[in-house]
Order: C-alpha cells, then structure tokens, then sequence
C-alpha cells in the first residue's frame, strides 16, 4: 500500500514534499527523494491508496487532461485522489466572493482544462478536489523576478490598482492536503489590493513606486518581458473568495499577505547574485 505525488517536480509540488510522504513520479531524473521515473502513458498503481495529483501546466491545456486520464485508470477504485485544481475555473470576473456553490465560468483554456478535471474525477468519485488561489512561494520563481522588477523601478500597477487580488502561500494550502478525504473545497489567500501589494513589496526593497500603466498597455509591455496575459489579468481582476468551509473543515488558515510579502522579500534578499 503506498501513496504517490502526480507533479512533485512542479512548483507546488516540491512544497507538498515538505508536508506528505508520498512517493514522488516523475518523467525523468529530478534527484527527489525516492521518486520513481514512470511513463505516465502506461502507468499502473495497483498498491496506491491515494494520490496527491498536482500536476499542472499552463502552456499545454490538454496535458492536464491527459494525465489526469491516466492517473484515474492507473489506480483501484478504492484509492482516493487529491487533485490541486484552481479557483480559474470562476473565471476572471467575480461580482461577489466565490466559494464552493458559485457557478463556474472558466474563460481560458488552461481553467477549461483544470474544470475537466474536476468533472472527470467527481465522476468516478473517492476524490477530493482543492481549488487554489494564484500561488506564491519559495518555489515560485515569476514572483522573485517580479520583486526583481520592482526593485529596479521595472515594475507597473495595472488600472489603478484598487482590485484586490488573492494570492496564497503555497505552504498554507499543502499543510491540509493530508486532511482532505472528499468534496470541494476553494482555498485562497486573504486578499490586499494590487496597489498594496506592489507598493509595499516596493517599500521593503527600498524601490521606487511603480508607475500605473492602462491594462492593454500592460499586456503589450507584457510581452517583453516574457509574461503572459495570465499573468496580467491575474494582477488587473478583483476577485474575493469564501474559504469558510475549508478553514471550518481542513483547519486553513493563510498567512496574512503582508506578512507573506515579508518572507518572500527576505528570500529574495538571501538569494545568491
């Protein structure tokens, strides 16, 4: 009997190895501890138990499909699987906070893709499905470019900057991965407005305030930098979430943003030039 992490060279992925002790698979040699190199196009688990599924990809939707196709005919039906889906899959345009019960709008391809995911999993059942704020962590590398673009005057506020945007540690959300057995649960960080957020980063590292640019502009300049418009609209839309039911049933308590600021400033600061 035996429990694996689908993802576990990913970002979120090498934070849940801190907190789950499961077996990570992997495509090649990634020097994880104990981790298995498999062919996901014929994977077979007929010891798992339960499954941390936290693969996911951006750049290539129908991926995330596929290997969530092959993670459920990989396991017996009595082995549970925990699956990082992504509060996208609401969409961009929220009119109040979100949770469990608000209809679904996902308006890209990678949030179509995470929605059937969902769809496929709850249809087989056993499963138990985190829906996850836009995260930040230690192995998040956009957000310590971006703090290097704030401190070299480089970064921008999208609008006027009054939307509040809800990122979420990563740590906060894998503390209750081994608490979750079944249903839906949204997870996202307390938000800050996108103001806030940059122009505090920008304080601790002692930088200028970023300039305010127009949201096509901010998708063209985007581009130049390597950013998607993912990225963009993340930052740009107000989104509020009702995490109530995990914090009442998974013990989810997110770091206050400001303080979750701090400790990624003080990473950034301590990482070799």
């Amino acid at each position: 009997m035996a429990e694996y992490i689908v993802g576990a060279n990913g970002k979120l992925g090498r934070t849940l190895l801190k907190y789950v002790k499961g077996i990570p698979l992997v495509r090649r040699r990634c020097n994880l501890k104990g981790e298995r190199i498999v062919d996901f196009r014929n994977l077979f688990l007929e010891d798992a138990t339960k499954i941390y599924h936290v693969a996911g990809s951006l750049t290539n939707p129908h991926a995330n499909i596929e290997i969530t196709e092959a993670v459920i005919d990989a396991v017996p039906e009595e082995c549970k699987i925990i699956y990082a889906s992504s509060v996208s899959v609401y969409g961009k345009k929220l009119k109040e906070p979100a949770n469990e019960s608000t209809p679904v709008a996902p308006d890209s391809a990678y949030a179509q893709s995470k929605l059937e995911c969902e769809k496929m999993l709850l249809k087989r059942g056993n499963c138990a499905i985190l829906r996850l704020g836009p995260l930040y962590g230690e192995e998040f590398e956009d957000f310590f470019k971006f703090l290097a673009l704030i401190e070299k005057g480089k970064a921008f506020i999208v609008g006027d900057g009054s939307n509040k945007v809800p990122f979420t540690a990563a740590e906060d959300v894998c503390k209750v991965f081994k608490k979750a057995e079944s249903g839906l649960y949204v997870l996202a960080g307390d938000p800050l407005t996108q103001k806030e957020i940059i122009e505090y980063a920008a304080h601790l590292l002692n930088a200028p305030k970023p300039k305010h640019l127009p949201y096509l502009v901010a998708l063209l300049l985007a581009k130049t930098k390597g950013w998607s418009k993912e990225h963009i609209d993340v930052l740009y839309h107000d989104r509020v979430f009702d995490c109530s039911k995990a914090k009442r049933e998974l013990g989810f308590r997110p770091i206050p943003l400001k303080k979750g600021i701090e400790k990624m400033v003080k990473k950034y600061k301590e990482r070799p030039l």
